[in-house]
């Protein structure tokens, strides 16, 4: 007797010697946000970030499972303008921020199912520039 185990949308799989397999979810790949207090959807992978006259702070809840990858991109600054990112945490008291200071500033996330994990920040125009920068708390 066989049995076969169809996998879902979040079905976790765990690798091996401690790693995550990760997954990109499936509902709509993109949003692009450029208003105060907005929540980052965790049902996309990517998210584009604008400012304009004012800067922005905006909230990433946790994810829909462990594995779970998040990117995050700063796409166009207003005059000295930046976008803050509150990243939820399950463990109380944890808060984690990320500030974006200037264009093409790049974060890619993993759920740790406890954590949103930095995997890589980086600025895809200035390979020289320091941003964006992690601040935990």
């Amino acid at each position: 007797m066989s049995f076969k185990k169809t996998l879902s949308l979040y079905t976790s799989v765990p690798g091996s010697a401690g790693t995550l397999a990760s997954f990109y979810p499936t509902n709509g790949m993109q949003e692009s946000l450029c208003d105060d207090g907005s929540y980052i959807s965790v049902s996309c992978y990517h998210t584009k970030l604008y400012t304009t006259t004012e800067s922005i702070t905006v909230h990433l809840e946790k994810g829909l499972q462990v594995g779970q990858l998040k990117k995050i991109t700063f796409c166009y600054k207003g005059d000295n303008k930046t976008a803050t990112i509150n990243l939820t945490s399950n463990w109380l008291g944890t808060v984690s921020h990320v500030m974006f200071y200037n264009e093409g500033d790049q974060l890619s996330l993993i759920w740790t199912g406890g954590v949103w994990s930095v995997l890589e920040s980086l600025n895809i125009v200035n390979l020289q520039s320091q941003t964006p920068v992690i601040y935990n708390y």
